[in-house]
């Protein structure tokens, strides 16, 4: 019996302590492309995402710019 509580208790720590992690979803200079397309096969036009870590008023702020143009 002590060696299932000990089991749950070890599972129980471990699980708490890894699920606390922290991470960023997307990091300064990253950017996303997308190329557009009706059924795969004929070409719609291209968009691209892209993320800017700047400053304002003294705070850390994350600037997104997104870009797209059609196929000629």
């Amino acid at each position: 019996m002590k060696k299932y509580i000990l089991l749950i208790l070890t599972i129980i720590i471990t699980t708490t302590t890894f699920s606390q992690e922290e991470k960023e979803a997307f990091k300064s200079g990253e950017w996303l492309r997308y190329k557009m397309s009706y059924s795969g096969f004929l070409r719609a036009g291209t968009a691209i995402l892209e993320v800017d870590e700047k400053d304002l008023n003294g705070k850390k702020v994350y600037h997104t710019k997104g870009s797209g143009w059609t196929s000629e």
